[in-house]
């Protein structure tokens, strides 16, 4: 009996790896694709790349290398302008990432919640408001420690009316899907320890936060 179990655990494996090795060559081809598009981008617009002197082309190949590596990560841009301190750019470009991040995952919570629910009191509706600021602002606050830096690229778009140079950057950042998983549901869990209007709709608010966040 316990032969037969190995031998079909075997054929399943067998008639799944066709299946698995179609889904890798899909999304190989279909990062492939997003690298090209990428490179065009920033060559044609005039990028470098920040702190390092690999070209555009190396840095991009390498960074696309580790997401066709892990499909179960998501990419954030951080983006920052107007600015004649290179590093101070790079700061505020960090921060524009974990701003991003957050308003996403608050933007699916509301989104849901309001669609969902339909009509509910003043008092409810007051304290959801509430409720998802503070979420957002949570998610803010936690996810900058799951946020792993890759590359950033900046490019000068003026110049001042006493010579010095304006520049832009964008700074790159992976996510580990699991991981920021975790940070949205403690934070929510978090936020509604603090309403009691919310309590009843706890678990329908935790199933919104458990859906993977898309990041434009």
């Amino acid at each position: 009996m316990k032969k037969a179990i190995q031998l079909l655990m075997v054929i399943g494996m067998l008639m799944a790896s066709p299946v698995v090795s179609a889904q890798t060559k899909a999304l190989s081809k279909a990062i492939k694709k997003e690298y090209k598009a990428k490179k065009k981008e920033l060559e044609k617009g005039g990028w470098e790349v920040y702190g390092s002197p690999r070209s555009v082309d190396v840095t991009l190949m390498k960074f696309y290398e580790k997401l066709n590596e892990n499909e179960n990560l998501t990419v954030i841009t951080g983006i920052a302008g107007a600015f004649n301190q290179k590093s101070l750019g790079r700061d505020k470009a960090i921060v524009n990432a974990q701003q991003v991040y957050a308003r996403s995952a608050a933007t699916i919570i509301s989104g849901r919640f309001i669609s969902e629910t339909g009509s509910m009191s003043d008092d409810v509706e007051a304290e959801f408001e509430k409720f998802n600021s503070t979420y957002q602002g949570a998610v803010m606050k936690e996810i900058k420690h799951e946020l792993s830096e890759c590359f950033s690229v900046i490019r000068q778009v003026e110049t001042t009316a006493n010579g010095k140079p304006v520049y832009e950057i964008q700074t790159y950042f992976i996510v580990d899907n699991v991981a920021a998983k975790r940070v949205r549901l403690n934070a929510l869990r978090e936020c509604l320890r603090e309403s009691k209007e919310l309590q009843q709709y706890a678990d329908k608010l935790e199933a919104y936060a458990d859906e993977e966040v898309p990041v434009e």
